[in-house]
């Protein structure tokens, strides 16, 4: 005769993880989706003008200058301040702009004198400033700048 089924024993402990599996091959290359639609054509670029103003010495430092029928020339140094030297320099990518006098003088044309900017301008063109080419100055008096 058979006798009766035991009582079920403890579980017992878990076992260590195994081996890791052979990486699978990749999958086939899905098929491209449909083009999307074109955009709108935008419009033209402003084209950019000639640089009016430029930094005779370092990149961001020297003696300012500006370009008039053709010629590069000089800027008076009388009244010239930080508002001025802001002006001339956000004309170059600039934020700020600090006064220079007593930079290298320069030679030929003296443009401006008398430059007058509240510091808001966009160019030097739109302050308050002499007549082109009218000035009481020599190239001594030449303005300068820093650029930051």
């Amino acid at each position: 005769m058979k006798g009766e089924m035991g009582n079920q024993g403890l579980v017992g402990p878990q076992g260590p993880p195994g081996l890791k599996g052979q990486k699978g091959e990749q999958g086939a290359k899905g098929s491209s989706g449909a083009q999307g639609i074109r955009g709108e054509k935008g419009e033209p670029g402003l084209s950019y003008p000639v640089q009016m103003v430029r930094i005779i010495g370092t990149r961001n430092r020297g003696r300012a200058e500006v370009y008039h029928n053709n010629v590069w020339g000089t800027i008076c140094d009388d009244d010239w301040d930080n508002s001025d030297a802001t002006v001339f320099c956000r004309m170059l990518g600039y934020s700020r702009g600090i006064a220079l006098t007593n930079v290298t003088p320069g030679s030929g044309e003296i443009w401006l004198d008398d430059v007058a900017c509240r510091g808001t301008e966009t160019s030097l063109w739109s302050c308050q400033k002499s007549n082109w080419g009218s000035h009481n100055c020599n190239h001594n008096e030449d303005a300068g700048v820093e650029c930051r």
